[in-house]
């Protein structure tokens, strides 16, 4: 996990503009909505507990109190710090629940708000707060509603999350790398790192041919049979410019980046030849790195049509904030097959980013590129099926997609004794620690649990202290 120079936000507050405390606001709900959707709940959500990195993006840690759907079912009691704990809590330390750590954010909320620590309730409800956006100050009271079915989901409140400051770098609004070590958009869900394999050319001649040119040239094997490459390499010297795009794709796919160059800029206006520039711009891949250049080449290759370049723009407005033309552009990607463009768009609208959520269309999408074999789409079914009690086939796409969150999935299947299998702890620890070797950080946050109950032998206080360090 980066580094949270930062420190913690308790120290923080004080030199927070407002842009920043509804930012951080929204993160902290956004973080507990993936969470709550593990089946743990923190109960200890204060500001001392909220990590910052150098950029302010936030860091939930210490899950020392933490518990999860089986412990309140075994009816374990939950001892959180007081001035953050919900008044159900003060009348029965088992009656924990998702609203639980809601109320807690609205405390951090109006830390955030006052620059105190509130000592009581009467002290939060009374205090004259000054110069509060109004949309912050509604989202902080309702999430203090003494009963908690009235208090706002964690994913009502993440709205926050997106409203950027116009102080904010030009270049951020408008172009943003991604961020491929993401166990997507996880992720959390905005934007992971792509792992679709497809290769498709979106140009309109010769489409077929061409397509299924650059997906042999792309595996190695058929690079050893040069029949293909010199078809092309004899319609491009006879001044094809499809060809030539073609070979640019091919050859920067394959990693042969100076014939993929020396291609690609004889045929700049062709959408493929932007992208391939763009994406050696991005990455410095035979050329100088210079992201302003990818941004403007990404952007003519999008609007050009082509669906690898209008996956990137995407994730550049997810991350920049803008989720709805986020929305857009995955979509257009979609509607031409892109696998990566089909999970976004369904991570998007099952989580209500930039378009009211709807659970089945977002569905729908995911399923589409799952059933294609995208393993971040098929690890994404699995929470979907986890999150409808269908733990049978949650269990199928885990064991699919064999990526290290479907791992920590597989982890808490076994824990909680779904999908077909009864609760089996030696099981769950097997999957949580290979999901942890694979710098899961929910994986170790479940090990250091495990640890400190004694639910794998003996209690074991420094092994759980070994993984929440890892797991931060």
């Amino acid at each position: 996990m980066e580094n949270a120079e930062g420190g913690n936000l308790k120290v923080a507050i004080p030199s927070l503009l407002w842009e920043n405390k509804r930012r951080i606001a929204g993160e902290i709900a956004h973080g507990l909505t993936y969470i709550h959707s593990q089946g743990i709940i923190h109960c200890d959500i204060k500001s001392l507990n909220v990590l910052l990195t150098k950029k302010l993006e936030v860091k939930i840690c210490d899950f020392g109190c933490a518990m999860t759907t089986t412990d309140k079912k075994n009816n374990k009691p939950c001892y959180g710090t007081f001035e953050w704990r919900a008044p159900e809590l003060l009348q029965d330390a088992t009656a924990y629940s998702s609203k639980s750590d809601v109320y807690a954010l609205g405390i951090v909320m109006w830390e955030m708000a006052s620059g105190v620590v509130p000592s009581n309730r009467s002290q939060v409800l009374e205090q004259k707060l000054e110069n509060v956006p109004e949309d912050y100050l509604v989202a902080m009271q309702n999430c203090w509603n003494l009963d908690p079915v009235c208090r706002p989901e964690t994913q009502d409140l993440s709205f926050m999350k997106y409203e950027r400051g116009l102080d904010e770098e030009h270049e951020r609004l408008w172009w943003a790398i991604r961020n491929g070590d993401m166990s997507r958009k996880a992720s959390t869900i905005t934007v992971a790192q792509s792992t679709s394999t497809d290769m498709k050319v979106d140009f309109d001649v010769q489409k077929k041919t061409v397509n299924y040119a650059l997906v042999d040239l792309n595996d190695p094997v058929t690079l050893k049979n040069t029949s293909t490459v010199e078809s092309l390499l004899e319609s491009a010297n006879k001044g094809s410019d499809r060809s030539k795009a073609a070979l640019a794709f091919s050859f920067y796919e394959s990693g042969r980046y100076s014939e993929a160059l020396h291609f690609a800029q004889q045929v700049r206006h062709i959408p493929v030849a932007c992208y391939v520039m763009g994406e050696m711009h991005r990455h410095g891949h035979g050329i100088d790195r210079n992201e302003g250049g990818a941004r403007r080449l990404h952007d003519d290759a999008a609007k050009g049509g082509f669906s690898k370049s209008q996956v990137l723009m995407g994730d550049g407005c997810a991350r920049a904030g803008h989720l709805s033309n986020a929305v857009s552009w995955y979509r257009k990607a979609a509607l031409k097959g892109d696998l990566e463009g089909q999970y976004s768009l369904g991570v998007m609208i099952y989580y209500g980013c930039g378009v009211p959520f709807d659970h089945k269309e977002g569905e729908r999408w995911i399923r589409k590129a799952a059933d294609q074999g995208h393993k971040d789409a098929e690890a994404g079914m699995g929470v979907v099926c986890i999150h409808l009690k269908d733990y049978s086939e949650a269990m199928q796409w885990c064991l699919k997609a064999g990526n290290p969150i479907s791992h920590y999935h597989i982890g808490v299947l076994y824990y909680n004794g779904w999908g077909g299998v009864e609760p089996n702890y030696a099981a769950a620890k097997e999957w949580f620690q290979k999901a942890a070797d694979q710098r899961c950080g929910l994986a170790a946050f479940a090990l250091a649990k495990m640890y400190r109950e004694g639910e794998v032998g003996e209690k074991d206080m420094n092994m759980a202290m070994q993984q929440y360090r890892y797991g931060h």
